[in-house]
């Protein structure tokens, strides 16, 4: 598992907020973010188009 930085690897990978949770043993919340450079171009594109909405 690779960890984001979503600060850091905003640039080089297409990402998108997901969700913030809070994981059980954990005191601070989770941030969680989709990698979509696999997806299909035409995916990546629809992804960036409503990555707004996922904020």
């Amino acid at each position: 598992m690779r960890i984001f930085n979503s600060r850091e690897n905003s640039l080089e990978y297409s990402i998108r907020l997901i969700d913030r949770v809070k994981v059980k043993g954990k005191a601070e919340i989770v941030t969680l973010f989709e990698v979509f450079d696999v997806d299909s171009p035409e995916c990546v594109e629809e992804k960036k188009i409503t990555k707004a909405i996922f904020k």
